[in-house]
């Protein structure tokens, strides 16, 4: 047995050694000819259940070992959020119970996948649009869906994020930073750039979201939100799309590592001059908040209108990942809220703390709840949704080398009303945001629970009947705006003097935000 086993050790030594020295010169001579353009940040990494997501013309990542999103994600020992699984088995989703047909015909080909699964009363049909080289032409996506259903919305994702043919796709080359709404801003920036330039697509994966003040990490953008239903809107929208290296030779998509692909330009600087995909953003990190800026200004000033494709993505066409939605539906359903207020209280510690508008603040919770009895002596709602985070006032609380008393009393009053309610007792206090994400049972909403708190509350206060909130807030600032244009019109900010209605009937344009 030793020399069996000495000479296997040799035999793999001789075979092993020559092909590691190859894959390092191949990693080498790769960073050396080609510049990166994503993030050096880390990203979390989410992948749903679906058998194989071609996410490259030869790279397939497959998810089917990970059960449901609460088993997608774990924290390594090197501090990096990794899948559990990476292992290809196309045969595992037979008991899905799927039905699948194909039509087909050429020159062009139009392809009807149904799918049904046990384990949802959903229908997807998803129609494929071919060109004569068997290239995708068009996708269209059609969803009914009564629950979400993780396996059947990554099969319409994979069809509705392939990448059209003979169309202007672009790429953004920097990354989101700041809080949700600023985000959101860098976001809008990117589409209305596009929009101006007149690029059908944007690549999906370069799209991240920083999970500020929580992880700090990097959140791709499919996973926060509803790509499939964004897409729909296309072409008053452009699509966010998969790289395809044939459509898009400029860039290189760097699979090494599978679960963070990386992208590198395959050209020499100036970016600008790329054409497949053209760059946006490629002159500084700030230039997609410095295009919304541009762009708002040119508003508020007269010389332009606000674009149709920014008013679809307010009014219809933004909206979160279904996963997250459906903690938002049931969190409404548990609760019942038909009539209510929804307040942003904007009252942590770094409000404190933050220097811009203090002509405009109010920090103290129980100024905020005198404006409030003092608007509506009897209670104008049934529920009141309270925003704000939680764990940085408990944070500050607790830490022994701060002494900070307004944070003390803001949290002592937050666990009264939460507790007893308002209006003697006859209104419920709810709180939602980031204790939902926290509490849904996905290990990967959990870890990224800051950022998908924001979200949760800000789709949740679109539908309130009466929102309450603050001009220093870009957050209250875009719930505002999008409650305006969606016709919800009782909208309040708190400053010192009291409660101001900012979008009373006669208003035909948002107020812009000044801080």
């Amino acid at each position: 047995m030793r020399s069996h086993n000495s000479f296997s050790t040799k035999i793999g030594k001789f075979v092993l050694v020559p092909i590691f020295i190859y894959y390092i010169f191949q990693i080498i001579c790769f960073h050396a000819s080609t510049t990166p353009f994503d993030s050096t940040e880390e990203e979390i990494v989410g992948v749903y259940n679906l058998d194989t997501v071609v996410i490259s013309s030869n790279i397939g990542v497959n998810a089917n070992a990970m059960s449901n999103l609460s088993d997608v994600v774990q924290k390594s020992s090197n501090n990096e959020y990794d899948l559990e699984s990476n292992t290809s088995n196309n045969s595992n989703n037979k008991g899905d119970n799927a039905l699948i047909s194909t039509v087909s015909s050429n020159p062009t080909t139009t392809r009807t996948t149904h799918t049904r699964s046990n384990t949802s009363k959903q229908t997807t049909t998803s129609n494929v649009t071919y060109n004569t080289n068997n290239e995708p032409d068009q996708v269209h996506v059609h969803v009914q869906s009564k629950r979400y259903n993780e396996t059947e919305y990554e099969v319409q994702l994979e069809q509705s994020i392939k990448p059209l043919h003979n169309v202007s796709t672009c790429t953004y080359v920097n990354s989101f930073y700041g809080g949700f709404c600023n985000q959101y801003q860098m976001f809008t920036g990117v589409i209305v750039e596009a929009d101006e330039l007149n690029h059908s697509q944007i690549l999906l994966h370069p799209l991240k979201w920083k999970d500020t003040l929580g992880t700090n990490k990097r959140i791709p953008h499919r996973f926060l939100f509803d790509v499939v239903h964004w897409n729909t809107y296309y072409p008053r929208l452009p699509r966010l799309v998969t790289y395809d290296e044939t459509l898009h030779p400029d860039v290189i998509v760097h699979y090494m590592d599978t679960e963070k692909p990386k992208s590198y330009w395959n050209i020499t600087f100036p970016y600008k001059n790329a054409t497949k995909p053209y760059a946006i953003g490629h002159k500084k990190s700030t230039v997609a908040w410095a295009n919304y800026r541009r762009y708002s200004r040119k508003i508020e000033s007269g010389k332009i209108n606000r674009s149709d494709a920014e008013l679809l993505m307010i009014r219809e066409a933004f909206k979160p990942h279904p996963s997250i939605q459906q903690i938002i539906d049931d969190f409404k359903s548990l609760h019942q809220m038909k009539n209510i207020m929804v307040w942003h209280a904007r009252i942590e510690p770094d409000m404190q703390k933050h220097p811009v508008c203090k002509d405009y603040k109010v920090t103290n919770i129980s100024d905020i709840l005198d404006m409030i009895y003092e608007k509506y002596e009897e209670p104008p709602v049934s529920t009141v949704l309270i925003a704000l985070d939680r764990s940085l006032l408990e944070k500050e609380v607790s830490d022994p080398s701060k002494t900070n008393e307004l944070a003390l009393h803001n949290l002592h009053v937050l666990n009264e009303i939460m507790s007893k309610g308002m209006w003697g007792g006859r209104v419920k206090v709810l709180e939602a945001g980031s204790q939902l994400a926290k509490h849904s049972g996905s290990k990967f909403l959990t870890k990224v629970s800051t950022l998908v708190g924001s979200i949760i509350n800000f789709f949740l206060f679109l539908e309130a009947d009466i929102f309450i909130g603050t001009k220093v807030s870009s957050w209250s600032h875009y719930v505002m705006m999008y409650r305006f244009f969606r016709e919800k019109k009782m909208n309040y900010f708190y400053q010192p003097k009291g409660l101001d209605w900012v979008t009373p009937p006669l208003v035909d344009h948002p107020p812009r935000f000044i801080c």
